[in-house]
């Protein structure tokens, strides 16, 4: 089984104390060490200001077809209307998918919020709440910690 060893280096000093660990591993087959930029996957306070905020104040107020709909019913709808269509740079991270096709041929989506950066996270928010606002729902100004 493989085991993955991730570290975050955010400067030089940590670069050596990487460095010297990986020297101090114990290879008894071929490895891949691979480096990548950091990406900042979407923040706690992100997710919960979605939940808690905005999902909430679309449940209660946002009506189509002249129906009202529930928090999870609202989060499928955003993610198939505003997720990012594939994988993109800044906004995604690299595993993102946000289609998968089944075996009938049909497209499922499998995307998630969880496969957003930080940046990625506020333009879907903010597609969102424009979104909203169109439906004139009245967004909450509360701080979700």
């Amino acid at each position: 089984m493989a085991k993955r060893l991730m570290l975050t280096v955010p400067d030089q000093q940590s670069l050596t104390g990487a460095v010297k660990l990986i020297g101090q591993l114990v290879i008894d087959k071929p490895v891949v060490i691979s480096v990548d930029d950091y990406t900042k996957k979407r923040t706690r306070e992100q997710n919960d200001f979605m939940w808690v905020g905005m999902l909430s104040d679309f449940a209660t107020q946002a009506q189509l077809a002249n129906r009202f709909f529930g928090v999870d019913t609202w989060h499928e709808f955003l993610k198939e209307k505003f997720l990012p269509e594939r994988f993109t740079d800044g906004e995604t991270l690299k595993d993102y998918v946000k289609w998968v096709e089944m075996p009938g041929g049909h497209l499922k989506m499998i995307g998630s919020t969880k496969k957003l950066t930080t940046v990625g996270f506020s333009n879907y928010l903010e597609k969102c709440f424009a979104f909203g606002c169109d439906l004139d729902v009245h967004f909450t100004t509360t701080r979700y910690e």
